[in-house]
């Protein structure tokens, strides 16, 4: 499994599986404000601060790793 990793950080924060930015993209794509996914997250009982979690989520991000804006949505 890979992960996220920003060299030179000791923030746990830092460092996610791909399977949770998966996560997070999902709930995100079925139409939940990035609090409601942070939150949904959270109560799934993984931590993620909403810097982070805006990265994995910014449009720019999604049109550069050829994902879709939102489920459905061709980038």
């Amino acid at each position: 499994m890979s992960s996220r990793y920003r060299p030179g950080a000791d923030n746990p924060m830092a460092r996610h599986s791909d399977q949770i930015v998966r996560r997070a993209r999902l709930i995100y794509a079925r139409g939940y404000t990035q609090q409601e996914t942070r939150q949904h997250l959270a109560d799934e009982g993984i931590e993620v601060d909403r810097y982070t979690l805006s990265g994995w989520l910014h449009w720019h991000s999604r049109v550069d790793a050829g994902g879709a804006l939102r489920e459905g949505v061709a980038a």
